[in-house]
């Protein structure tokens, strides 16, 4: 009777007793292993855990798609290593045949796109996908397309979890590896999901429940798991209920953040230099808008002026649906449909400020949220369709005059060195006497629509030179000298601004729907304020005008046009001396820096968490452990689990190979080891030990010499050996033993 190995299971599973024990003494065992404890009960709740947490990602892909996905990759795994459990296989001869199962099922499990020939068996696709898989993730607004190339890596983490997970069931028995493979699969999909939290609230609930049933059938975890799971639920409890205090409506990190998304390619033409060939063709159709209302069509804002040309610092994203957030000040929805004609390049014009986008069997489209603009990922083609929902900002006259620039726009107040003195001079004497910011840019506006002449066949140009001679000489221009005239005035005085290329609203040729032809080609600039967003400006007169007539603005809606109704009828605010009349404004040059997320601390505190958490965990768990051992309601139990703790602390002083050898021969192996002293208690203590593994039920433990309480001499008999080694074994052995990850499992 192998009586160490005895003790040790009566340690754990209190009186039963092991397998090895009923062959070799033929009595049965006191109580059997639970059904769940056979191999395929334990691969049916591993691959339900697994399940659990994958649904998860239902916030992430569209769930049709996605169940299949899940549905494969956790089935067909585990039924291969039922397999190989069965028939006896060794493992390594098994592996070959699951990466072949894995490649053969790519085409059943994972979607195919309309249009595209879907997902191929083939591993040059399968591996070049699976490499770019989560950055395409990570740069994919959610709710992500289900694209094959996207979901293979969600197919080939459950894969590796199911197939690595039963093998750990059905093999070793550990617990560990399938849980924290579903707990890593249940993290990511959070993180990554976006939209209601349900899904995740009851896949994290099924997850945990399937987890602690594993936990219970694993004898080492089971009391562990028994008095953790009211705990964890508290726990759990507790950060739904007070997550949203806690995080005072901030929204949930998103690792999106963190990764920087493809920038605009170099071969995307610069569409302000566009707009004088559109002016060229006025009669050219260029594309049509199905929507409500007419809208200024916007194509592109460009943010970056270097002197001699605008351009675009504009990060663009994949998206399917969703636009980023921009920040923007949310306003009233305006769907539109836009079809093609004979617009070419990239560029894809929509209503500001554009929240979702969707190809309408076209190629996809990438997204820059800070600007707005919108990219084809290929050339426009005539009879292109797409559907855009945007919001447009709306704010009152009110918040208009109280509006200060955003203190998060510092680049968008930046000048390259070699402005013109004329251009200086310009712009401090369009906004002299102004009261607010947006006033400054209100009589900038005012400054040039009455000052200087729209001209269509004014020469193209928007360099300092070209605004020198515009300013200061020709006083004719088109809308794109008047709205980089703006732009670059605005700068100047300290207003954060940029340029925009688009389009008027068009010809209205049926209700709802508008033509818009290269005649309609047009050029606006913006200011951005805080809380608002980007306003747009219209400094382009509608007309030839004197310098004393304030004549209609080119491409202004009659929702602004009732808007500056308003702002003539609303008294300005007082004046502030420190930010206006008239001297540049100076808050540009001296506001502090845009706060930035801690994401760094946050970082920080989840890295420190892990060995604080393992600290606390190996200091506290066996302590507990033992406690709860010595009030065992079986005595033969607790005796038991006082001759495991003994045999465990032994490790420290090199005792092992101790599974072959019965409770006396390990008390005098240890006892010659640590002498006479640790052998006058681990001699009777062995004896107590094989008094509690052959009791017979019923029959209470006794022993002669230490009275009636067994259990109190079994445990004083581990404390003074405890001692001894301790002692023996000095402080840092001792730590080193103390902190190692065997101590939550002994």
């Amino acid at each position: 009777m192998n009586q160490v190995h005895e003790a040790s299971r009566q340690a754990h599973d209190g009186p039963a007793m092991s397998a090895s024990a009923q062959g070799r003494n033929g009595t049965e065992p006191r109580t059997g292993r639970p059904a769940l404890g056979q191999p395929l009960p334990r691969l049916v709740l591993g691959g339900l855990l697994l399940t659990a947490a994958a649904a998860a990602w239902e916030r992430v892909f569209p769930a049709g798609p996605l169940f299949r996905t899940i549905a494969a990759a956790v089935l067909v795994p585990t039924v291969l290593v039922a397999l190989r459990r069965t028939t006896r296989v060794p493992l390594w001869p098994t592996l070959p045949v699951g990466v072949i199962a894995w490649l053969l099922l790519i085409p059943l499990a994972l979607p195919r796109l309309p249009g595209s020939a879907g997902p191929s068996a083939n591993p040059v696709w399968a591996l070049t996908s699976l490499r770019s898989c989560w950055y395409g993730l990570l740069t994919t607004p959610p709710p992500v397309p289900a694209d094959p190339a996207l979901m293979i890596g969600l197919y080939s983490l459950l894969w590796c979890a199911a197939w690595a997970g039963g093998e750990a069931l059905t093999g070793s028995r550990r617990v560990l590896p399938v849980l924290a493979a579903g707990f890593i699969v249940l993290a990511a999909g959070v993180t990554l999901g976006t939209g209601s939290r349900g899904i995740s609230l009851l896949a994290a609930g099924l997850t945990t429940g399937c987890s602690l049933l594993l936990l219970t059938e694993d004898s080492s975890w089971s009391r562990l798991a028994v008095l953790g799971a009211p705990a964890a639920a508290s726990i759990a409890a507790s950060a739904v209920l007070l997550a949203p205090a806690t995080l005072g409506g901030r929204q949930a990190f998103d690792p999106r953040h963190l990764v920087r998304p493809q920038a605009q390619p170099a071969e995307v033409a610069d569409p302000l230099d566009e707009v004088a060939g559109w002016l060229a063709h006025p009669a050219t159709p260029l594309f049509q808008v199905a929507a409500p209302t007419g809208q200024d069509w916007r194509l592109a804002a460009l943010d970056r002026f270097d002197g001699q040309n605008w351009s675009s610092t504009g990060l663009y994203w994949p998206v399917a649906a969703q636009v980023p957030e921009s920040g923007t000040a949310a306003g009233p929805p305006l769907s539109q449909r836009f079809t093609i004609d004979a617009l070419s390049g990239r560029w894809l014009p929509a209503a500001s400020t554009p929240r979702s986008v969707s190809a309408v069997g076209g190629p996809g489209i990438l997204a820059d949220a800070a600007t707005g603009s919108l990219l084809s990922r290929e050339a426009l083609q005539p009879g292109r369709s797409y559907d855009v929902v945007s919001q447009t900002p709306d704010p009152s006259a009110a918040e208009l005059l109280a509006a200060v620039p955003d203190p998060g726009a510092r680049a968008d107040t930046v000048l390259p060195p070699g402005l013109p003195q004329t251009v200086r001079d310009t712009a401090v004497r369009a906004v002299a006497g102004a009261t607010s910011p947006f006033l400054q840019a209100n009589q900038l506006e005012h400054f040039l629509r009455t000052t200087e002449h729209d001209d269509p066949g004014a020469p193209p140009g928007h360099t300092y030179g070209h605004l020198a001679y515009f300013l200061g000489v020709s006083h004719r221009g088109q809308s794109e000298q008047f709205a980089t005239a703006f732009a670059v005035m605005a700068r100047s005085v300290g207003l954060p601004s940029r340029v925009v290329v688009g389009f008027q609203q068009g010809s209205q040729t049926a209700p709802g729907v508008w033509q818009v032809g290269g005649a309609d080609a047009f050029v606006w600039p913006e200011v951005d304020f805080a809380g608002i967003g980007w306003v747009p400006f219209y400094p382009t007169p509608g007309a030839s005008s004197s310098t004393d007539t304030v004549m209609p603005a080119e491409g202004q809606t009659p929702e602004r046009a009732k808007l500056d109704q308003a702002l003539d009828a609303v008294p300005p605010p007082a004046a502030d001396r420190t930010a206006s009349g008239g001297r540049p404004l100076q808050a540009a040059r001296t506001m502090p820096p845009p706060a930035r997320h801690a994401t760094w601390l946050v970082w920080s505190v989840a890295a420190a968490s892990i060995p604080v958490g393992y600290l606390a965990a190996v200091l506290v768990v066996p302590r507990l452990r033992r406690r709860r051992r010595r009030r065992l309601a079986s005595t033969a139990a607790s005796v038991g689990a006082a001759w495991q703790e003994t045999v465990n602390r032994l490790r420290w002083v090199e005792v092992t190979g101790v599974e072959a050898l019965t409770t006396a021969e390990v008390a005098d192996r240890a006892g010659r080891l640590l002498g006479a002293p640790a052998l006058a208690h681990l001699a009777p203590l062995a004896g107590l030990a094989d008094a509690a593994a052959f009791a017979a039920p019923g029959i209470a433990v006794a022993n002669s010499e230490t009275g009636p309480d067994v259990r109190a001499s079994a445990w004083t008999h581990h404390d003074h050996v405890a001692a001894l080694i301790r002692r023996r074994t000095g402080v840092r052995a001792a730590l080193w033993h103390t902190l190692r990850p065997r101590a939550l499992r002994d």
